[in-house]
């Protein structure tokens, strides 16, 4: 949308694409405001001295937050330039989709970093569970064999039985870590 102010910074003409911007329907019901009256408050004011402290042929752009008829918030990029004559040109362009899907980009790539990252400490606790699973197998198949190999009464047999208890109570916790992973098989009987 295209806007002329005169040097106090009423309107003195907008297109049609500044009336849509703002959610109005007829020039009449903007000509003769100001422009900054447009803009929230705080906003208005800053643009307002920004605006009176251009020398002709100045420009000021930026991005600000304004509000249609209806109170819809626009966030518009716009752009100031300042006549010989005192005026200003106004030029503004509604980028509030542009931003919407730029937070929308940047809230999907987080969701893809942390995605990304359970994927690797899946791998990890899935990489350290399958090592943890060889060691435990040579520890509770040794405690077999002794236990097979002692004398029913033998005092180490109680010794053992422990080590057995201990490597079923750590199966437990890798079969955890290979859920963490998502790699979990179920145990079956070979030949």
């Amino acid at each position: 949308g295209v806007a002329l102010t005169d040097p106090e910074g009423r309107l003195v003409y907008v297109n049609a694409a500044w009336l849509a911007l703002f959610g109005h329907a007829r020039e009449g019901e903007l000509l003769g405001r100001r422009w900054t009256a447009l803009l929230p408050a705080p906003e208005a004011a800053t643009l307002g001295e920004a605006a009176a402290a251009l020398s002709p042929g100045e420009v000021w752009r930026g991005e600000v937050e304004a509000r249609r008829t209806g109170d819809e918030a626009v966030t518009l990029e716009l752009s100031l330039t300042a006549l010989a004559e005192g005026g200003r040109v106004c030029v503004a362009r509604d980028v509030s989709e542009r931003l919407r899907a730029r937070r929308e980009r940047e809230r999907l790539h987080l969701q893809v970093v942390a995605a990304q990252r359970q994927e690797a400490v899946g791998r990890l606790a899935s990489g350290v569970a399958h090592d943890f699973n060889n060691l435990l197998s040579a520890i509770s198949g040794s405690a077999e064999l002794l236990l097979a190999d002692l004398e029913p009464g033998d005092p180490r047999a109680e010794h053992a039985r422990r080590i057995l208890a201990a490597g079923e109570s750590a199966a437990a916790l890798t079969a955890r870590l290979l859920d963490l992973g998502g790699r979990r098989r179920e145990a079956r009987r070979l030949d």
